[in-house]
């Protein structure tokens, strides 16, 4: 048979073309298996990066759209959630991988849906202790009504997910720039799962006894507390001024948080908190 050139092509050349074709295959063949491992779910399901809240806002270069696993006090009041850690005045916010609408109110759903298909997550690991943490997580207290007999002040647990930094953030003239009530989130994880769950019961929760006795505060109290509560600086500091907010009637709620922002023109008038 002819080659290109018109020319048969010797014995040699064809036993070159014949052992040199087995090695280009393989090549072709492992550049395949690369690129299927490399794009397959099992791959994106490799161990997170164990760290801090602390070490990981410290380092934003090194864990800002990595997947993380890091300890921290999940805890709220009527404003939100947040994700905090003593060692730092760390505060930032969860984000569960189906919940488009808050990404969509911050401005990172598309950063999180770009994240969440890289690392194969489209939602959380649903297992016993997501179980705990869900139940926890829905009788948080959050000073909107009384204690219930199976709510909890805060919970702790180890929290998995792709980590999202705010890297310009700052706090100009009492104004910061992140996500969040007062925008003061900085940082906000992506949960993929959860573990370790231990809540912490309320304090002073209903226990079958008689019913928590009326207490009267002036207008300015109430405004007190309830600039205690909105003022976000460390969440543990706030829950004891919001279990006396959540005593308010709604109405005396809404009439203190007015008079509050108004610097509490009627600093003489009295209501009854339940």
């Amino acid at each position: 048979m002819l080659d290109g050139s018109g020319v048969s092509p010797t014995r040699e050349d064809c036993e070159i073309r014949m052992r040199s074709q087995p090695a280009s295959t393989a090549a072709f063949l492992l550049l395949l298996l690369i690129f299927f491992v490399a794009t397959s779910p099992l791959y994106c399901q490799r161990p997170f990066i164990r760290t801090t809240l602390c070490e990981a806002l410290a380092h934003p270069e090194r864990f800002d759209g990595k997947r993380v696993e890091l300890y921290a006090k999940y805890s709220g009041t009527f404003e939100g959630t947040w994700l905090t850690d003593r060692g730092c005045d760390a505060v930032g916010e969860l984000i569960l991988p189906f919940d488009h609408d808050l990404a969509i109110r911050y401005g990172v759903d598309d950063l999180v849906t770009k994240l969440s298909k890289r690392y194969g997550i489209d939602d959380v690991v649903r297992g016993r202790a997501w179980e705990e943490f869900d139940f926890s997580r829905r009788r948080l207290y959050t000073a909107m009504t009384r204690p219930s007999a199976d709510c909890c002040d805060y919970l702790t647990a180890d929290f998995a997910g792709v980590l999202i930094v705010k890297r310009n953030f700052r706090v100009k003239n009492g104004v910061r720039n992140g996500w969040g009530h007062l925008r003061g989130s900085r940082f906000l994880l992506v949960l993929r799962s959860v573990s370790n769950v231990s809540p912490h019961p309320c304090a002073g929760r209903p226990s079958g006894g008689p019913p928590i006795p009326a207490r009267v505060f002036s207008v300015q109290g109430a405004g007190v507390c309830l600039a205690a509560v909105i003022r976000p600086p460390r969440l543990e500091s706030r829950h004891a001024a919001a279990r006396l907010c959540a005593r308010c009637q709604p109405q005396a709620l809404a009439l203190s948080r007015s008079r509050a922002r108004k610097r509490l023109r009627h600093e003489g008038n009295q209501f009854s908190i339940h």
